[in-house]
């Protein structure tokens, strides 16, 4: 574009031969490739100045040495320049980092990329605990390596309740519960003698080493505790995960798959372990739901790796077994990281490639913790007789027709008489000439009681009482709380 704006210019003297013959041709001239470089980036990002800037001499030498020769014959600039002369520019030295601080920066072909630091490193050169700019807290610097510090052997034991142990983690501790007692409202408490069905969610990066630590742990469930282990793959459940990773739709009938899958494995004497990608955390919440609704505790084992690491164990395996590049990067790219503060990612234990699998940890959270407690929402309604659903139903309409029919003729604070209550319920007064009452401070419309109505229904449905007398009280105490 340069050469075609600049093709009928000249120096612009009254006598263009003597230009020419005194000063040059102006079509190889300085003065020409220095009206073509000024413009030459006013439509391209500041990252063309840089480079223009920094090969300034080798896009002059083409001016000179190879375009100016030719007579402008050669006009294959590029090839010339970014093929055959200019090396490939290298990002990651440049004065400002492209990556964060908890990420090293790494040049490939005409690009770079950002991998995540070592957990003990405060900024890295590369990955590994020896490529450190700084310890991490909780990690000191010995030798040139950032090694974690044990801050279990401190003086004084950093645990001081009662049946605790200190367990010293990566960059950190945590003060457990001992063998045979439990986490119970801030203290260790005796556990309790119960068969679980725990459920094992091991995720990571493809390639970071998951069906190794799978199977080591379904080695120890085995052979140490004497458990029944099943674990569940995109292998058992026979995908190509090339084919099914490239098709959202067909990625979402698998993971439908997988949760099916764990569902029916799930019973009180076995533990499955899912030896998937888990990368998606709105699926580990579905888990977790699971867990809840059979009143199983539940772990996360999350196999921490670099990309640059998993490309490497990627092209290490046959060929038939690795993943495509695109979808390699793809699956990577969309990895929802665990957090521990979520309580379906908890407990997390965090595995680095050289880590020893915490086998007693991961034992202690299945087996020794106090599974959570299931959602109303996932619990079976507990059966109710026939006689009990209609008098639920009938006493609490005939409360709400007496409440709406006594609002016409009261006015707010008076006290409304309820058939078949006996308690005597006040919020600011009690009035004895009345045995039965509701308190109204303010007119209540019909909408919103029968939306109370809805509500104590469904609770009462789950929490049915032998004694039906009792209902009407209950409908208003529920009311009077409800209105304040």
């Amino acid at each position: 574009k340069g050469l075609k704006k600049t093709a009928k210019s000249n120096f612009g003297g009254g006598n263009t031969n003597w230009e020419e013959s005194r000063l040059g041709s102006y079509a190889f001239s300085e003065t020409r490739l220095v009206e073509i470089v000024e413009k030459l980036c006013e439509s391209s990002s500041k990252d063309c100045y840089t480079f223009v800037e920094e090969h300034e001499e080798l896009i002059e030498k083409f001016w000179f040495s190879t375009f100016a020769k030719s007579k402008g014959e050669d006009k294959n600039f590029f090839a010339w320049l970014c093929i055959e002369n200019v090396k490939d520019m290298n990002e990651c030295e440049r004065e400002t980092n492209p990556c964060s601080e908890d990420q090293y920066c790494g040049n490939n072909e005409g690009s770079y990329y950002c991998a995540k630091c070592h957990l003990a490193c405060k900024g890295c050169t590369q990955y590994g605990v020896e490529k450190c700019k700084e310890c991490a807290e909780g990690y000191q610097l010995v030798g040139s390596a950032c090694t974690d510090i044990d801050e279990c052997q401190s003086d004084p034991n950093p645990c001081t309740g009662q049946h605790r142990k200190c367990v010293n983690n990566h960059g950190g501790y945590s003060c457990d519960c001992i063998e045979g007692f439990i986490e119970g409202e801030g203290e260790c408490i005796p556990k309790p003698k119960v068969k679980v069905m725990p459920l094992v969610i091991i995720c990571g990066f493809p390639s970071s080493g998951k069906s190794r630590r799978s199977e080591e742990l379904k080695k120890y469930l085995q052979e140490e505790l004497k458990k029944t282990v099943h674990i569940i793959s995109d292998t058992s459940i026979g995908i190509d995960k090339n084919d099914v990773y490239s098709d959202s739709k067909k990625e979402k009938d698998v993971r439908a798959n997988l949760k099916s899958s764990t569902q029916r494995l799930l019973n009180k004497d076995e533990v499955v372990i899912l030896d998937s990608l888990n990368y998606i955390k709105g699926f580990r919440y579905e888990l977790y739901c699971v867990t809840k609704s059979c009143k199983t505790p539940h772990c996360v084992i999350f196999c921490d790796i670099s990309k640059e690491k998993a490309h490497q164990f990627n092209d290490s395996r046959q060929e038939l077994e690795q993943y495509h590049k695109d979808i390699l990067d793809g699956l990577m790219m969309r990895f929802e990281e665990p957090n521990p503060n979520q309580r379906w990612d908890s407990p997390l234990f965090v595995i680095q490639v050289e880590d020893q699998l915490p086998l007693e940890q991961v034992s202690d959270a299945l087996f020794h913790r106090k599974p959570p407690p299931p959602n109303m929402a996932t619990q079976n309604q507990p059966l109710s007789s026939t006689n009990f659903l209609y008098e639920l139903d009938k006493v609490t309409q005939d409360a709400v027709s007496t409440i709406m029919d006594s609002q016409k003729t009261c006015i707010p604070g008076d006290v409304i008489t309820v058939k078949g209550s006996t308690e005597k319920v006040s919020l600011h007064k009690y009035f004895p000439y009345f045995p039965i009452f509701f308190f109204v401070t303010r007119p209540v419309t019909l909408a919103e009681l029968q939306r109370h109505r809805r509500q104590f229904i469904t609770y009462t449905k789950m929490h049915p009482v032998e004694d039906l007398t009792k209902i009407p009280n209950m409908f208003i105490q529920y009311l009077n709380n409800s209105l304040t």
